[in-house]
């Protein structure tokens, strides 16, 4: 199952919307389709979507810390464009190219400390008004985010 994604084309940000769990209990049953604006009061209303009725199963316990996140994220971009997808697929934001190489233009909604920052949330969110910030935000995390370090010019 590839990567589902909800992204807020509003504010470029993304989130992994729980791959099959996400099938089973949203796609599947047509709440959400590919490529397609979300409507996010029927997401968050689907109570099979949030509800974790297998028995405790450690190969799950991501999707225990990630529901939290979505729900949070959803609520956070409810007045927002929320398209839902799979980044690989051309229909997914068909209006600007979607790409996983430019971590600086889009960020991981998830919380604690993303896979990815883009310069915007550098900038308008966490104040960076220099490299020495960036480099002090980088140094206060536990990793640095995807881009940091990259040599290319």
């Amino acid at each position: 199952m590839n990567t589902k994604l909800f992204a807020c084309t509003d504010c470029k940000q993304y989130i992994n919307a729980g791959r099959r769990w996400c099938y089973v209990h949203l796609e599947r049953t047509g709440i959400v389709v590919a490529g397609q604006p979300v409507v996010t009061d029927s997401i968050l209303a689907a109570e099979c979507y949030w509800r974790l009725d297998f028995p405790e199963d450690p190969d799950q316990d991501w999707l225990l810390k990630l529901l939290p996140q979505l729900h949070s994220f959803l609520n956070s971009h409810k007045n927002h464009r929320v398209l839902f997808g799979e980044p690989g697929n051309d229909h997914f934001l068909p209006d600007e190219p979607w790409t996983w190489d430019d971590p600086l233009l889009w960020d991981d909604g998830e919380m604690g400390e993303p896979f990815s920052v883009s310069v915007r949330t550098l900038v308008n969110t966490l104040g960076c008004r220099s490299w020495a910030d960036v480099a002090d935000y980088m140094q206060s995390r536990s990793s640095p985010v995807s881009w940091w370090g990259d040599t290319r010019q």
